[in-house]
C-alpha cells in the first residue's frame, strides 16, 4: 500500500489522491529558467515605455494604411494589396504588445499563463513567417512583372493570391507544430513566447527548420531577385523588350512599377536592419553563463528594436508617391469640409 500510494500526491482534493508529474511542460521550464535572468532594472521600464509608443503610432499608422486603400479606388492595385499583408503582420505583432509590456512591469513571465503563452507564441511564430514571407512575394511579383511582360500580366492576379494563400498556410502549420510538440515558452527577460528549443529535442529541430525557412524564403530568395532587377534596370535605359517585340508602356506604368520595386526594397531592408541585431546576439552565446544580465538585456533590447517595423513598414508604403497623392488629397477634402462648416 505504501508503495503504491508514493506515487500519488499527498493532497486530497475532491476525493481522489492525483498522480505526481515528474515531467514538466515547456512553460514550467522556461519559467523555472526565468527566475535566474534579470535584466538591468532601468531596462524594463524603458522597454515597456518604447513598446506603448510603438503600440499606439504602430496601431494608427497600420490602420490608416488600410483605410487608405479601402478609401481610393486607384491604390486597389495588385502591387498595394500584397503590401497590405505587411500590415497584416504587423497588426498581429502589435496585439500582443500589451502582454509584452505587462511583462516588463510585472516583471515575471506568469502574467501570460501557459495557454496565453502558447496562444502568443502561436501568433509570433506566425507575423515572422507572414512577414519574411511577404518578402519573398512582393519580390516575385516585381520580377515576374520586369522580365514577363506579356505573359505574366494574364495571370498575375492568380499567382498573387495562389502565393498568398500558401504564405499565410505556411504560417499555420509552421505555428501549430511548436504548439503540437509544446515547444513553446516565454523568458521574463524577453518578454516573448516563442520556440525554446531547452525543452526537447524536438523543438531544436523545430526551431532550426523555422530560421531556416525563414531565411531563405525571406532574405536570401528577395536578396537574389532584387539583385538581378538592379542589374536589369542599370543595364537598360529604354523600353523592356520580349524577343524582338518592343513593349512601349505607358509613362505612368513605368513609373508606378518603378515606384512599387523601390518601396517592397526598402521593406525588405528594413527587415533586414530591425533584424540584424537579434542574429548578432547568437554570436554573444558565449557569455551568456558568464554575463547573463548582459546577455538577456541585449536580446530584451534586440527583441525591442524588431518591434519597431510595425511603424516604419506603413510609412514605408505611405511614403510611395501613388500613396502620398491621395492623402494630400484627403487632406485637401478635410479642409474643405472644415471651411465649409465654418
Amino acid at each position: 500500500w505504501q508503495a503504491k500510494m508514493s506515487n500519488y500526491s499527498p493532497s486530497y482534493d475532491n476525493g481522489t489522491f492525483e498522480p505526481f508529474t515528474t515531467e514538466q511542460s515547456c512553460w514550467e521550464k522556461t519559467l523555472a529558467e526565468g527566475k535566474n535572468r534579470t535584466n538591468p532594472s532601468f531596462l524594463e521600464p524603458l522597454q515597456a515605455t518604447l513598446l506603448t509608443i510603438l503600440f499606439v503610432f504602430g496601431s494608427a499608422l497600420n490602420c490608416f494604411a488600410f483605410f487608405l486603400v479601402a478609401r481610393f479606388k486607384a491604390l486597389r492595385r495588385r502591387d498595394f494589396l500584397l503590401a497590405l499583408q505587411v500590415l497584416m503582420a504587423d497588426l498581429l505583432a502589435i496585439c500582443y504588445f500589451p502582454v509584452k509590456v505587462a511583462t516588463r512591469l510585472n516583471g515575471s513571465a506568469a502574467v501570460a499563463g501557459p495557454i496565453g503563452c502558447s496562444l502568443l507564441g502561436y501568433f509570433g511564430i506566425l507575423f515572422h513567417v507572414i512577414r519574411y514571407g511577404a518578402m519573398f512575394v512582393l519580390a516575385f511579383d516585381r520580377y515576374c512583372t520586369v522580365f514577363l511582360p506579356f505573359a505574366y500580366p494574364a495571370h498575375a492576379n492568380l499567382t498573387a493570391f495562389v502565393l498568398s494563400a500558401a504564405l499565410w498556410l505556411l504560417g499555420v502549420v509552421f505555428s501549430s507544430i511548436p504548439a503540437a510538440l509544446d515547444c513553446y515558452g516565454m523568458g521574463p527577460s524577453t518578454g516573448m513566447c516563442t520556440i525554446y528549443p531547452e525543452c526537447s529535442n524536438e523543438c531544436v529541430i523545430t526551431r532550426n527548420v523555422f530560421y531556416a525557412v525563414i531565411i531563405s524564403l525571406g532574405v536570401v530568395l528577395p536578396t537574389a531577385i532584387y539583385s538581378v532587377l538592379f542589374c536589369k534596370a542599370r543595364k537598360m535605359n529604354k523600353p523592356i523588350t520580349t524577343g524582338s517585340i518592343a513593349m512601349p508602356p505607358t509613362v505612368h506604368t513605368t513609373r508606378s512599377h518603378h515606384r512599387a520595386i523601390l518601396t517592397f526594397f526598402i521593406l525588405f531592408a528594413t527587415l533586414c536592419g530591425f533584424s540584424l541585431p537579434i542574429y548578432v546576439g547568437f554570436s554573444l552565446l558565449s557569455i551568456k553563463e558568464t554575463h547573463p544580465t548582459v546577455y538577456w538585456g541585449y536580446q530584451g533590447l534586440s527583441l525591442t528594436f524588431l518591434d519597431v517595423v510595425v511603424v516604419a513598414d506603413p510609412i514605408t508604403i505611405m511614403r510611395n508617391q501613388d500613396v502620398t497623392e491621395k492623402i494630400q488629397e484627403l487632406w485637401n477634402s478635410l479642409k474643405c469640409y472644415a471651411q465649409n462648416i465654418s
